[in-house]
């Protein structure tokens, strides 16, 4: 029984009267039954009922909100505990245990949604649980008997210590094998439910000891020793655990915890039992009331400050110890063992807390996020455990004096479960925050990394974000505002309740620990519950980073190696690797050989008296600009004399003594050089576009992952109550957990994800990223056909634009609104307009400029007059029934236009249905496409003649969005959605469409003659239907085009064979190098973006590059979509407007590597190395160079055994510079102006024909 059934039941110890209790002469009338409470207990209850609502009241009017009703947070507390005392009271009318119906309030209250008591009662909690627990250990400690104590002395260690072990490692074996949880965790668990419950136990034996069964054998005593040995060892290994767990204590403080809480805790008892056992002294007036006080706060003081240094089990242990030494000289001093004065108080703390205890404990429970599956299993254990342990407790017992209901009873009251420990057991797991994430406040923006030191996460400072080192594992943590950047020059700022998007990485050295590794995905999962499950999470490992990772190191990183930093040897030789194609890294290889080196990357070798940039054939412009950057500032840092730039290939190019101390470390007879890798040549990328979605689901314990579909993917094939798998095979892996799906399957499904990738087996570096419904960023929306964002917040819709004026002067000053729109200007430039008919392009005249014919092909040139000069531009329009050799003779002309007015730097390629707003523009909202050829009605090719019926199909609602379309002429081409232009011979009919609005309307009659009439759907006369061939069935379904608009994204593009592509998220201008070939996807429109520095060949090959990334986008874009070829410096604004603060003069005063490269090497100590020291003699035949290159062995191969990238024709262009003339004495130039029949004599001289 409960301290509130025994409060109301009036025990003897607190009897003042044997007479009955008075009570009205009503009374019975009204209560006339056995089961009625009398009415001193009823009138005790209306009592306290006043004394609540008057208490209420008082704190209502104080502290204002939080004892509002009905959300306060006090308010909530105060209801549920009141509630639950009436429950309480109820409920041990029937005999049971009173503390059971609080227990129900709790979790009815909770998950029925009268109250809310959530993690924001963290700190409520644990005080009120502090403060439960001292009281029912300091009325053990006032209840103990110390004659029965001794006697029993050997029986409270064994029956203590024996079944609380065997029943905590039944539950932690029994739990790694059935619930399929860690060791550690499932004796945590064992630790937690092994302790038996003081609120149960010990008020139950108070009152049974008070009516005087078992004294005679000091039973009472032994169970309740019992339970305080029990609960002391529970707290003190479950800390120790979760210390272990949560890697917050050295391996020695853990060892000693254990005895340091009982010593401590004992020492502590001892010392404050003492005190208050003397003072105050005991003819004091006020000696009573003191010695209560005296108790109460020793025991806070002991809980509290005892937790707060790590040995949690010494606070239980003094409180059992402290009353127990005072009570001893109290007895002395006349007062009565469990009947004196702080032991009534104590009952009466009881009394009040227990309802606000267990009403808490009770509202801890979620049935939402209970598994149905995990309970069943979970209950199997426990009462398997509390079986074994109840054996283990009775055979213990064997031999002692006690008879077999004792020796049950004994067994069955050290069964009872500690609800409100083990509750507080889960917030120690749940609520444990690493002190490292302590700083991090969830409403602010910022970037913070750590790294996992001696299992400990360790916060690093700015200084060193950016170095990583290949042994260790970090967590990196970026918040930013939706779609913004973030990264290490990100400043912490609050920005005042607009979104947050929060992305937790942990990265992997290739040479860290599991354990490391372990600590890290498990610290990221704690982090992102301390974002309530908000965030995004990436595993990230070394050489396979994200391009969102990437992107927070804008400047590069470096991974480095500790063991030879540590050596702090400045003679060593050391090896460098640079690679990357937009953020470079450097990377500290292990030795120094020429089995690392490829001809993607740049390689620095450092040395004592030089350092050397070998310069690999397609290493990427911003890899080799990083690497003479950091070659010159190892210079200055390591006082070394000269940097020396070796081309690969031209090793043997640079002078004799520079060959030969290069030679020292890097022999050039071991020389070979791997071509680049897989992953950065694009291989992997053929495969990008096919996409497998996957199910997640658990069904008898075991995690089932079954396939869905493949190929594009849309939002509607995710469910909210469901987990997701998005395999994008080797470019990495995507979980999308649900909102509806509870918060441990949201915690696991990154380790599930990574099962995954081991089942698919996938490579161990596989990127695996979780994101949440509702909060993607936008790299996974980009992965769909389309998106829809959910908004509740109206500010958030965009607003219609209600700018008119689009002349070129506006958008040249206005870019933005030139990128939203699409609009150079407002049209009313020069335009000159030719259709390609056969092989000869005619020129359209003025007045026929609108009409278009689907089967021909036209080219556009259109001029107009800026601030400072006149602008031209290029369209060429191609039909979607244009033969290809019209399709072939347009482009050629288009490029030889280009060239005659001395390349314009704006080429736009149009196919019919993907018109641009601004060429739409040109022609005043009214191009009109009919079907065919238009030579079929005018064979001059001038578009004169047009048909004289048919039926138009009329878009868009602005001159810039209008086009019309002929369709076939009959009443199913119809839609509800648009309007129609029905012309037959003279007369004319505008059909407006139910969902048409009024704009469309206007648009569409200016496809019309000035003699139309308007029809309305549903009031259309039967004449309109007979010219359209009768009545049939068409769209009437509306259509709404809610999805979000894409953002522009920067690709780094590399054409060549593989044409590949690289993603520059958060791009900005100088991004932009003029020695490279960029794309810009803005979804409507690709605009390939030429550097003015690009080879001829990057800018022949550009095209089809683009050509490549649209049919491998995985959202399944459209291959005929309008693409723009720029030019470095005439960018349109519609180009610009998506760079934030565009700056014409950027590249003004840009630096090329050569320049960078001469400037370094003009400073070199040694003269007789001064600007010459390498003699640069490379190819001049162009194409040379930018072939892959083999070793001599590779290519003397025959043919079937060949690289695929190798031309079995030409295999002498696969050979470096050196190894070329050391085969035929001769430089390739001189090769090559040798006849035929020679070059074959000599290549089947050296093996190579």
């Amino acid at each position: 029984m409960s301290a509130h059934d025994a409060f109301l039941e009036q025990d003897s110890n607190i009897k003042v009267m044997e007479d009955p209790p008075w009570q009205p002469s009503f009374w019975p009338t009204i209560c006339p039954y056995r089961f009625c409470p009398t009415y001193q207990k009823t009138a005790r209850v209306v009592a306290l009922i006043l004394i609540g609502l008057v208490t209420w009241y008082t704190l209502y009017i104080t502290v204002g909100e939080t004892m509002a009703p009905p959300r306060g947070r006090l308010f909530q507390i105060i209801l549920a505990s009141g509630c639950s005392m009436l429950a309480g009271w109820l409920v041990s009318l029937t005999n049971l245990p009173g503390l059971i119906g609080m227990l129900v309030v709790g979790v009815v209250f909770q998950n029925c949604g009268i109250v809310d008591i959530d993690s924001t009662f963290a700190g409520i909690n644990k005080f009120l649980r502090g403060v439960a627990l001292l009281i029912i250990l300091v009325r053990a400690g006032l209840g103990l008997d110390l004659g029965a104590l001794k006697q029993l002395k050997f029986d409270v260690v064994k029956l203590g210590f024996l079944p609380w072990l065997v029943e905590t490692a039944a539950v932690g074996v029994m739990s790694y094998y059935f619930l399929y949880i860690p060791w550690t965790y499932g004796f945590a668990l064992g630790f937690a439910i092994s302790a038996i419950s003081p609120a149960v136990t010990i008020p139950c034996l108070l009152r049974l000891k008070a009516e005087g069964y078992g004294v005679a054998k000091g039973i009472p005593t032994l169970v309740m020793a019992i339970t305080t040995l029990s609960d002391v060892f529970s707290v003190v290994c479950f800390g120790i655990i979760q210390s272990f767990i949560f890697s917050t204590s050295t391996f020695t403080n853990l060892i000693l915890q254990l005895p340091v809480s009982i010593l401590g805790g004992i020492g502590f008892g001892l010392v404050w039992g003492y005190i208050c056992g003397y003072c105050p002294e005991s003819h004091d007036p006020i000696s009573a009331s003191l010695r209560i006080f005296l108790q109460f706060a020793g025991g806070i003081l002991s809980v509290f400050a005892s937790d707060a240094v790590g040995f949690g089990g010494a606070g239980p242990l003094a409180c059992v110890v402290a009353p127990f030494v005072s009570v001893l000289y109290w007895t002395k001093q006349g007062w009565k063992l469990g009947d004196n004065p702080v032991a009534i108080s104590f009952r009466i703390l009881w009394f009040i807390f227990e309802p606000v205890l267990f009403a808490i404990t009770g509202a801890q429970v979620r049935i939402t996020q209970l598994d149905g599956n995990v309970m069943l299993i979970g209950s199997g254990i426990l009462l398997a455990a509390l079986f074994i342990r109840v054996i283990v407790t009775i055979i213990l017992d064997y031999g002692s004096a006690m008879n077999y209901k004792e020796k049950l009873f004994c067994a069955v009251a050290m069964s009872t479960k500690a609800t409100v420990q083990d509750e507080g057991h889960c917030n120690g797991i749940n609520g444990n925050v690493d002190i490292a994430f302590k700083k991090i406040n969830k409403n602010y923006t910022d970037f913070l990394m750590w790294k996992i030191e001696n299992m400990n996460v360790v916060a690093l400072t700015k200084e060193q974000y950016g170095t990583f080192y290949d042994t260790e594992s970090y967590i990196v943590y970026a918040a930013s505002q939706f779609g913004q950047p973030s990264g290490i020059d990100s400043v912490k700022r609050d920005v005042k309740g607009k979104a947050i998007e929060y992305h937790v990485h942990f990265w992997l050295g290739k040479n860290t620990t599991p354990e490391k590794s372990g600590v890290a995905a498990y610290k990221s999962v704690e982090l992102d519950t301390l974002l309530n499950c908000s965030s995004t999470q990436h595993r990230e490992t070394e050489g396979n980073e994200s391009d969102r990772f990437l992107s927070y190191f804008k400047n590069g990183y470096k991974i480095l190696q500790p063991e030879l930093i540590q050596n702090n040897n400045q003679n060593e030789v050391k090896l460098y690797r640079v690679r990357g194609k937009n953020i470079p890294a450097l990377i500290q290889l292990d030795c120094v050989s020429w089995t690392h080196f490829r001809s993607s990357d740049v390689f620095i070798v450092q040395t004592s008296q030089t350092v050397f940039v070998w310069v690999g054939r397609a290493a990427s412009v911003e890899g080799k600009r990083h690497a003479a950057k950091l070659s010159q500032d190892l210079k200055d840092r390591q006082k070394i004399s000269n940097v020396v730039f070796i081309d690969d290939g031209y090793e043997k190019t640079i002078n004799s003594d520079t060959l030969k101390e290069f030679g020292k470390y890097l022999p050039l007879e071991k020389r070979v050089i791997l071509p680049e890798s897989s992953q950065e040549n694009g291989k992997s990328d053929n495969n990008r576009n096919i996409l497998r979605l996957y199910k997640c689901s658990e069904n008898s314990g075991k995690y089932r992952v079954a396939e869905i579909k493949s190929g594009p993917m849309f939002q509607a094939d995710l469910t909210s109550e469901d987990v997701f798998i998005i395999d994008q095979d080797t470019k990495g892996i995507w979980v999308w957990v649900g909102k509806k799906v509870n918060e441990r399957e949201k915690n696991e499904a990154l380790r599930n994800a990574r099962g995954f990738v081991k089942k698919k087996k996938y490579p161990s570096n596989t990127r695996v990223t979780r994101v949440v419904e509702g909060l993607e960023p936008v790299e996974f929306k980009m992965l769909f056909k389309s998106w829809k964002t959910e908004t509740s917040n109206s500010k958030n819709t965009k607003l219609p634009m209600l700018i008119t004026k689009f002349d070129p002067i506006t958008m040249e000053d206005r870019l933005s609104l030139a990128a939203e729109t699409q609009l150079i200007d407002d049209g009313t430039g020069r335009m000159t307009l030719w259709r390609i008919k056969h092989s000869k392009i005619v020129e359209i005249p003025k007045e026929r400029h609108g009409y278009f014919f689907s089967g021909d092909c036209y080219i556009a040139l259109y001029s107009y007059q800026t601030h400072h000069d006149e602008k031209h531009l290029l369209y060429c329009w191609i039909g979607s029934d244009a033969s290809q050799d019209e399709i072939n003779i347009t482009t050629t002309k288009l490029d030889e236009i280009d060239e005659e007015l001395g390349q314009l730097g704006f080429q736009a390629r149009i196919i019919e249905g993907h018109e641009p707003a601004h060429f739409l523009q040109l022609f005043k909202g009214k191009l009109t496409i009919f079907k065919g050829n238009g030579t079929d009605f005018d064979e001059t090719g001038k578009n004169l003649k047009i048909p004289h019926q048919y039926l138009l199909r009329v878009y868009g609602s602005t001159t810039y969005s209008a086009k019309a379309e002929q369709v076939k002429l009959e009443s199913s081409s119809l839609d509800s959605n648009c309007c129609f232009v029905l012309r037959r011979g003279k007369k004319y009919f505008v059909w407006c469409g139910n969902y048409s609005t009024g704009d469309q309307r206007e648009i569409a009659k200016g496809f019309a003659g000035k003699d139309f009439e308007l029809t309305l759907e549903g009031k259309e006369k039967e004449d309109f239907f007979n010219l359209l061939g009768g009545r049939m069935s068409y769209s009437t379904r509306m259509v709404r085009n809610d999805q979000d608009k894409k953002p522009a994204r920067l690709f780094f593009c590399t054409p060549s064979q593989t044409n590949t592509v690289q993603e520059i998220p958060f791009f900005q201008q100088k991004d932009l190098l003029p020695e490279n070939v960029m794309l810009l996807d803005t979804e409507d429109t690709l605009y390939i973006w030429i550097g003015k520095l690009s080879s001829r060949e990057e800018q022949r090959l550009s095209i089809q590059a683009a050509l490549n990334y649209l049919q491998n986008d995985p959202s399944s874009r459209d291959m005929n979509m309008t693409v723009i070829h720029i030019k470095q410096g005439k960018e349109p604004p519609t180009f610009k407007g998506f760079f934030p603060n565009w700056d014409s003069k950027l590249w003004k005063h840009y630096k090329t590597f050569d320049k960078i490269k001469q400037e370094i090497q003009m400073n070199n100590t040694d003269q007789k190395t001064h600007n010459g020291h390498i003699i640069q003699h490379k190819s001049e035949h162009s194409d040379f160079d930018h072939y892959e290159k083999y070793p001599i062995s590779t290519l003397k191969e025959p043919n079937d055994r060949l690289p695929s990238r190798v031309d079995p024709l030409n295999k002498e262009l696969h050979l470096s510079h050196d190894d070329f003339i050391s085969l035929f004495q001769m430089t390739y130039v001189e090769f090559e102006k040798l006849p035929r029949w020679k070059q074959q004599e000599m290549k089947k001289k050296v093996g190579l024909f």
